[in-house]
């Protein structure tokens, strides 16, 4: 698979070195997207940072001797508060803040390198959103270099140098945010352009609250403010998509996992499985996504796609497991929820109020909403349930419709419950609102299922058809319904079968315990 091409390094004087589950418990894989969208929130204050108003600020080559530690001033009190790693911030030779005190840059040493670029080495940022809550720690970025390029000639005496159109931290990257979150990553690249894009090769680790992971190479493409002037350093509207490039490993930790696929074989759940008893209510239960090629989450269609060789498992806490695995790509669509109207809110007032986050933005209330696998070895697994699905070779699930579709064509499906066996090149899955019980199995084309006594462990009951086998609720009688067409059945305990075009059986429904 073709990865993106490093971004052109702007002409300097002295170039530095550098680096050429299933369903609905998927729902928490947004969260590496917002997190990769903070690391871009601190990257576009650092680019942001030239528009500051100078504290202390003169040229200063670099073969200076070492200045005077600066006084304890706000600026050094800020840095050694969210700056630890990097003490040299708190005495930096430079330092700059914002008119309206929220952003602060620091660095030892600053150097015009040509008529549009300018080095900033080390450099360090911290900044506070506007609409940041009291008490969330502010954005901060560090790195061991910096390039800025502008669109024009840069002034000494002033004037404006214009817009941004590439920029680049070079060596060893910190950036660290509210929530816990931190990303260690090295050399990343600013290019201006249709779209923006943010780039970097190197490997990278990230946190936030308690989801974290790993990847090698990302690229952002970000939107252009349609706001923005010209002459503004940089023009951000949002984000058009997120791409972690390959050798993705992330955990992902949710206190609440729905289950949004049943059993394939089509009982009701008769009693609650082991883990469900003994779960603690409310234990956060990781997910473990990975893929050996890339991640990527495109915000307009809330659409999350894994590929190449993906595993997705969800361990509860008795360390049972349940799995998804394909060899070609798994993508999760989501929806955003409607917010719940306040006390003495009208109802209609909602259906007016548009969303509050902005195009390209993600959205703090997205849910669940669909699962697609592709691939020539596609399986599910839930050890809790005692369910294997095998030989697949597409796997849909639709929340809103509560359907989930299996199909192997041309060959079949193999799915294992517990004992019981089921087969068919295409199999439908529908169930209830509480995705407890299933309303109807369609098996198209030809296949065969058997079913085993659990106390006997023996065969009691096998089917083979070569058309289709349907079982559903008939709402008349109460009875569950079996279609098969041209089909045989056999009970081999009683030694008897029957075979005919078609065959009806009516089963008395089994009611959960």
């Amino acid at each position: 698979m073709p990865q993106p091409r490093p971004l052109p390094r702007p002409n300097r004087a002295a170039p530095a070195r550098h680096a050429g589950a299933m369903g609905a418990r998927l729902g928490a894989t947004f969260l590496t997207a917002a997190c990769l969208f903070a690391l871009f929130g601190g990257y576009c204050f650092a680019t942001r940072s030239l528009r500051v108003q100078p504290m202390r600020l003169r040229p200063r080559p670099e073969a200076q001797t070492q200045a005077p530690a600066a006084s304890d001033d706000m600026a050094a009190k800020i840095a050694r508060q969210f700056l630890p790693e990097h003490p040299w911030a708190a005495t930096a030779r430079n330092k700059a803040t914002s008119v309206d005190k929220l952003t602060y840059w620091y660095c030892q040493v600053w150097k015009q390198e040509s008529d549009t670029v300018i080095s900033l080495q080390p450099f360090a940022l911290i900044t506070r959103r506007k609409d940041a809550k009291p008490g969330d720690r502010p954005y901060s970025v560090a790195s061991d270099k910096a390039y800025i390029t502008f669109a024009s000639k840069i002034s000494m005496t002033g004037g404006n140098p214009g817009a941004i159109v590439h920029a680049e931290l070079e060596g060893a990257v910190l950036i660290e945010g509210p929530n816990r979150l931190r990303i260690d990553g090295r050399d990343f690249y600013f290019q201006k352009g249709e779209p923006n894009i943010v780039y970097s090769d190197a490997g990278l680790r990230f946190r936030a609250d308690q989801h974290f992971g790993s990847a090698k190479g990302m690229q952002l493409e970000l939107l252009r403010d349609p706001k923005a002037k010209p002459e503004e350093p940089i023009s951000i509207g949002g984000i058009k998509s997120v791409k972690l490039l390959q050798d993705v490993d992330m955990t992902l930790v949710s206190n609440s996992f729905e289950q949004a696929m049943v059993s394939p074989a089509g009982a009701q759940r008769k009693r609650a499985t082991a883990s469900q008893k003994n779960a603690p209510n409310g234990q956060p239960q990781p997910v473990r996504c990975q893929s050996v090629g890339s991640f990527t989450f495109l915000p307009a269609t809330h659409e999350a796609t894994f590929d190449r060789n993906v595993r997705i498992r969800r361990t509860n806490p008795q360390g049972q497991s349940d799995l998804i695995a394909a060899d070609h790509s798994v993508k999760i669509v989501f929806d955003v929820k409607k917010p719940v109207p306040k006390p003495g809110e009208p109802i209609a007032a909602k259906k007016d109020t548009p969303s509050n986050t902005p195009a390209g933005a993600f959205d703090s209330n997205m849910t669940f909403k669909e699962l697609h696998a592709r691939g020539k070895d596609v399986s599910l697994m839930s050890e809790a349930n005692g369910l294997k699905a095998f030989k697949l070779h597409e796997v849909d699930y639709d929340r809103a419709a509560r359907r989930a579709t299996l199909s192997a064509m041309p060959t079949q499906v193999q799915i294992w419950h517990n004992d019981d066996r089921l087969r068919a090149p295409y199999i439908q899955i529908d169930h209830d609102e509480s995705g407890q019980e299933v309303t109807q199995i369609w098996c198209r084309g030809e296949g065969g299922m058997r079913h085993v006594d659990d106390k006997t462990h023996e065969v009691d009951l096998a089917a083979e058809w070569k058309k289709e086998m349907r079982k559903y609720a008939d709402p008349k009688s109460g009875l569950d319904v079996v279609d098969l067409e041209e089909a045989m059945i056999e009970q081999p305990k009683e030694g008897s079968g029957i075979a005919a075009d078609h065959i009806s059986l009516y089963l008395i429904r089994q009611n959960a315990a």
